[in-house]
This record gives structure tokens, C-alpha cells and sequence, in this order.
């Protein structure tokens, strides 16, 4: 597919955004997500199935040309997006921050700037969507902030790596 050809996609021209990518196949088809966006893709063999926003409508960043050169966003200045995606038979599974890191947050951190970076990268929101039209189903508050999580049957396992050690918790999803 050919950026060009969708507007939602035009700020990958900054290919530094490429770096910040989760994907996921499953069925023929290529599920990608963003760590700076709400965007969710999917592609098969005849081009894009969808392009989905919502819920959060968050887009890719847009490169900020007086920066100079290609870059990630400015930390608190855009939000944060996707953290990890899974897929099953019938759903596509987002964790999602949606967040901004405050400054106040990014200056307590000042001296300990690796366990802000650990800990935005956990989240506590699963977005979950239709895997066939990219319809929003709903929005699940999960028990512990997860890092990254695979789904088994109607299971979420939840890796979270900022409590005290690294754990994996088992979530029950209920979605019938």
C-alpha cells in the first residue's frame, strides 16, 4: 500500500514512526498499531480492510518541521497510544494509555528517567475491537497495568514488570 493514499497515514513519512509499531497476523490479514496513536489497521492480501480511530481518535504525530530532523513526539506533548496488540478468532486487543506525561510527572522522574520510561509503557486500559470490521466492541479497565499481554481463550495474560518483581497475571475477559 502506498501512504499517499491515505491521509490518516501521511505522518509516516516520518519514518522514525515505523520504530514505534505493534503488530500482529492472524488469518491472512496484518493487524498494526501505534505507540503514538489510536490507529488500527488491517491489511490482507487486497490492500487496507480498515482504518480505525475510535474510540480515542488519536492521530500520528506530524512532524514538527522546526525541529530540524525527523524525530520521535515531545514527551507531554502528544499522548501515548498502543502498548501491545493480540488478536483472536474474533477480536483485535489493544492495551492503550491515551495519556500525556505531565511535567510534573517527567520531573520527578528527573533522576530516575528509566522508571518513567518503564512505567508509561505499562497500561491499564484494553481496547477491544470487531477483528473482521474494526468495530469498537468496548473498553476494559484491567486489575494490574500491563506492559505486554497475549489473550488464550478467554483469557488476558498480563506481563507487568514495574511492581516489585516481574509478574504475569491471569485476566478472565467474560466477552460473551
Amino acid at each position: 500500500i502506498s501512504i499517499d493514499e491515505y491521509e490518516e497515514l501521511t505522518a509516516l513519512k516520518n519514518f522514525v514512526l515505523m520504530q514505534t509499531i505493534y503488530f500482529g497476523n492472524y488469518d491472512g490479514a496484518l493487524y498494526l498499531t501505534f505507540e503514538f496513536s489510536s490507529i488500527l489497521i488491517a491489511i490482507d492480501e487486497n490492500g487496507v480492510k480498515y482504518i480505525q480511530k475510535e474510540p480515542e481518535n488519536i492521530p500520528l504525530p506530524v512532524h514538527d518541521e522546526k525541529s530540524g530532523g525527523y524525530g520521535l513526539p515531545i514527551m507531554g506533548k502528544h499522548p501515548e497510544g498502543a502498548r501491545d496488540i493480540a488478536l483472536d478468532d474474533n477480536y483485535v486487543y489493544i492495551t492503550f494509555s491515551g495519556k500525556k506525561i505531565s511535567r510534573w510527572e517527567q520531573m520527578k522522574y528527573t533522576f530516575n528517567f528509566e522508571e518513567l520510561i518503564e512505567k508509561i509503557k505499562h497500561s491499564q486500559r484494553l481496547l477491544i475491537f470487531d477483528r473482521e470490521t474494526g468495530n469498537f466492541v468496548k473498553e476494559i479497565e484491567l486489575p494490574k497495568t500491563a506492559m505486554n499481554f497475549k489473550i488464550f481463550g478467554n483469557s488476558a495474560y498480563l506481563l507487568n514488570t514495574i511492581d516489585d518483581v516481574p509478574s504475569i497475571y491471569k485476566y478472565s475477559l467474560n466477552l460473551e
